[in-house]
């Protein structure tokens, strides 16, 4: 079958976008297209959950599903783990994925001149980097980190129906560690990069060239130029077979 890439403009929330991919109607934000595209008891993996909004919306759109919330920062697991008290499909992991297991350095987030924590949820586990440093100014904590292999394993998952990355430029490093797994996961949304903010990011041409090499299609990316964006892929064979 032939695959035409679509470059147009769509707008979210009074917010300019461009998006290139197969069409827009894959967007990641409308679950109910999203279930389309998976089981009704999905596994589904999601990295930087931070205080649960979009766990939220998983957990109530796949009831029958288990769905693993991962969130590192101390400050910000708490709430998570409140919001989801109510939903028994939930599994809340105070940890980070990376593409090694160990403790390591996450540097938070308070916004230019690390004058505010309502900008957090920009906390990563990669440095600032260069001029950008300014913006991303804030405290280091230590935290503990994992591999998506490693956990998969330990938990007996044999299968990922959807991984779930936003992750603030480490994506790629959590993909790079589950490489063996690849072939069993069906989609991967990731909160894309397209300018360096920080040290070892990989910005989403090489990401998208990385995940095609692996046997996945671009759904669909909308995204700001110059800034960020929001893809989805799919597995080639699953694409194929529906």
């Amino acid at each position: 079958m032939a695959l035409v890439l679509a470059a147009s403009v769509c707008f979210s929330d009074t917010q300019y976008h461009e998006f290139e991919g197969i069409s827009e109607a894959y967007n990641i934000r409308n679950l109910r297209v999203l279930a389309q595209l998976l089981p009704e008891n999905p596994v589904i993996i999601e990295a930087g959950a931070y205080k649960g909004r979009d766990t939220l919306k998983l957990a109530q759109k796949f009831p029958a599903g288990r769905i693993y919330a991962f969130e590192p920062l101390r400050t910000a697991f708490p709430h998570l783990c409140e919001a989801m008290r109510p939903f028994s499909n939930v599994a809340v992991i105070n940890q980070a994925l990376d593409v090694t297991a160990g403790k390591k350095d996450f540097y938070i987030c308070y916004g230019t001149w690390g004058q505010n924590p309502i900008f957090e949820f920009h906390s990563s586990l990669l440095k600032p980097f260069g001029v950008f440093a300014i913006n991303l100014i804030g405290p280091t904590e230590k935290v503990s980190c994992t591999t998506l292999f490693d956990f998969c394993q330990e938990n007996n998952i044999e299968k990922i129906d959807m991984l779930w990355l936003s992750t603030e430029g480490s994506e790629s490093q959590i993909l790079a560690g589950s490489q063996e797994l690849l072939d069993q996961v069906s989609l991967v949304f990731v909160h894309t990069q397209l300018h360096c903010t920080r040290e070892s990011m990989v910005l989403f041409h090489d990401l998208k060239t990385y995940m095609e090499r692996n046997g996945f299609i671009l759904l669909s990316h909308f995204y700001i130029p110059g800034a960020h964006g929001d893809a989805l892929f799919i597995n080639a064979k699953k694409f194929i077979n529906r």
